[in-house]
């Protein structure tokens, strides 16, 4: 949730001047992960539905500190 989003960032920054574009761009890489999983789980493999909705909580808890993280290290601030 740091790389990927950073890597992406910073190479759209070489096509791209304008900040608020990039930023979008940023907030749409670097969000956690969707509830569609868990839909998806419960419908075609309830087994792993416990397993979804535990990696949405933590995409989710951890993207609390990595959102902004990312925002600083591709210097959009």
């Amino acid at each position: 949730m740091v790389v990927l989003p950073v890597a992406i960032v910073l190479a759209l920054g070489q096509f791209f001047d304008n900040r608020i574009l990039l930023a979008v761009c940023l907030a749409a890489i670097a969000t956690p992960a969707g509830n569609v999983l868990a839909l998806l789980a419960s419908m075609y493999n309830e087994a792993a539905y416990p397993t979804a909705i535990k990696g949405i909580t933590l995409t989710t808890i951890v993207s609390v500190a990595t959102m902004p993280l990312v925002y600083y290290l591709t210097g959009l601030d």
